[in-house]
């Protein structure tokens, strides 16, 4: 399950002050100390006898100390570091911040994806992982990976002791390593770790300024005299604001006259220089130094709009305020054209202003344009260019998911507009998990054909996990997903409850489990199906889906209940690749019984039901109903998913299933 988005705060966040836990006398000076975030320590500033005590005071305090912050305009962003994972106290300071809701969680001794995950899910907040032992640094290219990492901080001072060196230097190659793989990800610039010289505010800006030139974003302060010092190093000096303007000048120009590069002041300036002039100016409008160039509207400007909604106003600002010099301050709330999204969504799919055009049928400069147009009517930067084309902003990417939204629904009303009425037809897009295509997919396609054949089927079939991001962006009217659990939700009918079983073959090269799942019963798969503890699963190699599928959430999670971890031998996006890997004897499969019956028959091959606890998991047809009130068409496709999966389970050709009460619920 992914984490909440991160807070807008701590993607340009330069000075993140520390105060410890078990101390909330400091609680409001930290607050009112300037930093862009504060972070509330339960780790290494309390001793190991007060952690219940820091907790404790942080609970207490949070409502009128710390809250207030996360929401007023320009207060700083308030994060908790909670302890290692590994910890005897992680679980309940998980829970704190489960309850609390902090902008995001410092996960310390991160040293592997599976930690950062683990944290986002116990948390139910983004995670800034802390790299501070020689096993990060190891696996570095899965934890800045990780979809939960908001941005990556460096602990060197524990980093230091981890590998037994004195010198700082000794440090630089993994400080390399944290900005080559930020950027690698597309995360932040990393924080550079604590300067220990507290009362000497010099020190903290000559390690500022070094790792500025490293290339990281900000800096972790013990003091809140650090701050100013570490604020003042990371901005730009006026001398270089004035170079940045004057690039993104000269580049304006040959944009406008049809040039690529071009040289000012005996420099060639081209797509890297414009981006590292963009970016400069952006750090100075954070840090105050007039960043500004009154063009906030126009793409590859200078400015750094403010957040902002789609309802015409900007967060923050007061409604139908304009959008800084965006032709000449042109009012906001216009309507936007829904030619300019789908120029929009063109550019995002494509990664590229020429290839858009190329798909779209018209010119690259009329997509820019009207690219430009539509930042003017929003007031925001939706798209920046970078080493791997062009790519959204933060703004773009919110803008991008509503868009198709937009952009689907009014087809959807052309279509309906221009059809018959008395007759129920168009086009219906259902995505189906592969396990559950297998048995639905073609008694849904015959179902269809026979009841409404005015409707086009459109089936995708894919992991669970893209399916449901397809839903999610708008591309599917419906699709079949599983859950952890059958709540009633909006928009979904549950159709069944299956089991989980744990699948593969006794070799050399492969464990199997432990004599508690021998102790249970089970054997090969011709005596019948055996049972296996959960415990048993503990040390054997297994291939599942990768992090956003469900059975992969809820294995995790029964891990997770019980304080272990699983061992994924590998992230397998195929049933057929899992499958034939069970086979082979090299790793176990878990999967559902529907997937399980066509191996029953193989020579050898294991097949356990997994116990105590049972893993179940529900499955359901969902509608993306707050966005929509779903078309006739789409109805009866949906009643016709309940009808054929009743059908199916009810004769016995879905093995494994039990269906769900009820029949089919509300829209």
């Amino acid at each position: 399950m992914a984490a909440p988005a991160p807070h807008p705060a701590l993607a340009g966040a330069v000075t993140w002050l520390f105060v410890p836990a078990v101390r909330p006398d400091r609680y409001a000076k930290a607050v009112a100390a300037g930093a862009d975030a504060v972070i509330v320590d339960l780790e290494d500033s309390v001793p190991a006898g007060a952690k219940a005590e820091a907790r404790r005071a942080l609970a207490e305090a949070w409502p009128r100390a710390l809250r207030p912050a996360l929401t007023e305009a320009g207060g700083p962003a308030v994060v908790v570091r909670v302890n290692a994972r590994t910890a005897p106290e992680f679980a309940e300071d998980a829970a704190l911040c489960r309850e609390l809701g902090p902008a995001a969680v410092v996960l310390p001794k991160a040293e592997s994806a599976q930690d950062v995950r683990a944290a986002a899910q116990a948390c139910g907040a983004p995670v800034l992982p802390l790299v501070e032992t020689a096993r990060a640094l190891v696996d570095l290219r899965s934890v800045a990976g990780c979809e939960e990492s908001a941005r990556l901080l460096f602990g060197g001072v524990d980093l230091a002791l981890d590998l037994g060196v004195s010198d700082d230097a000794a440090l630089d190659s993994a400080r390399a390593d944290l900005v080559r793989h930020s950027a690698a990800f597309r995360l932040p610039p990393p924080v550079d770790g604590v300067t220990t010289a507290v009362r000497d505010p010099d020190a903290a800006a000559r390690d500022a300024a070094r790792a500025r030139r490293w290339g990281f974003g900000g800096k972790l302060c013990v003091h809140p005299s650090q701050v100013a010092a570490v604020a003042g190093a990371f901005a730009p000096e006026p001398a270089e604001v004035e170079w940045a303007r004057g690039v993104l000048a000269a580049a304006d120009e040959a944009g406008a006259a049809g040039e690529g590069a071009v040289a000012r002041d005996g420099e060639m300036i081209d797509r890297p220089v414009v981006e590292r002039a963009r970016r400069l100016l952006e750090r100075a409008e954070r840090a105050g130094r007039g960043g500004g160039t009154g063009n906030a509207g126009s793409i590859g400007s200078a400015g750094s709009p403010e957040p902002a909604d789609w309802a015409g106003r900007r967060v923050g600002g007061a409604p139908g305020g304009s959008a800084a010099g965006a032709e000449g301050d042109r009012p906001r709330g216009e309507p936007v054209d829904i030619a300019h999204l789908r120029d929009f969504i063109a550019v995002i799919d494509s990664g590229s202003f020429t290839r858009a055009a190329a798909r779209l049928f018209v010119s690259q400069p009329a997509v820019s344009q009207r690219m430009t147009q539509l930042e003017s009517e929003l007031g925001v930067r939706l798209v920046e260019r970078g080493p791997r084309g062009v790519v959204p902003t933060p703004a773009g990417r919110a803008l991008y998911r509503d868009a198709q939204h937009l952009v689907r629904q009014f087809d959807r009303i052309t279509q309906d507009v221009g059809s018959d009425r008395h007759t129920i037809q168009g086009a219906v897009a259902v995505g189906l998990p592969t396990t559950v295509a297998v048995y639905l997919a073609p008694a849904l396609f015959t179902w269809t054909k026979r009841h409404y054949p005015g409707v086009h089927l459109q089936i995708f079939e894919s992991m669970s996990g893209y399916i449901q991001e397809l839903l999610h962006v708008g591309r599917l009217d419906l699709a079949v997903l599983f859950r952890a659990d059958d709540a009633p939700r909006a928009g979904e009918t549950v159709l069944y409850a299956e089991e989980l079983y744990l699948v593969g073959r006794r070799t050399g090269a492969c464990p199997a489990p432990d004599a508690a799942a021998d102790a249970a019963g089970g054997g090969a798969v011709g005596s019948g199906v055996g049972e296996v503890p959960l415990a048993g699963l503990r040390g054997l190699p297994l291939v599942v889906p990768g992090r956003r599928s469900n059975l992969r959430d809820i294995l995790d999670r029964a891990f997770a209940d019980r304080g272990w971890t699983p061992t994924i031998a590998a992230d397998v996006e195929s049933l057929g690749t899992m499958t034939r890997i069970a086979e082979s004897g090299e790793a176990w499969a878990v999967l559902p019984m529907s997937s399980v019956t066509a191996l029953m028959r193989t020579p050898g091959l294991e097949v356990r039901r997994i116990v105590d606890p049972v893993l179940d998991r529900y499955v359901a047809v969902c509608t993306v109903s707050d966005y929509y009130e779903p078309r006739d068409a789409v109805s009866a496709v949906r009643h016709g998913i309940v009808e054929v999966t009743t059908a199916l389970g009810a004769k016995g050709e879905w093995p494994g299933i039990r269906l769900a009460e009820g029949g089919d619920g509300p829209d």
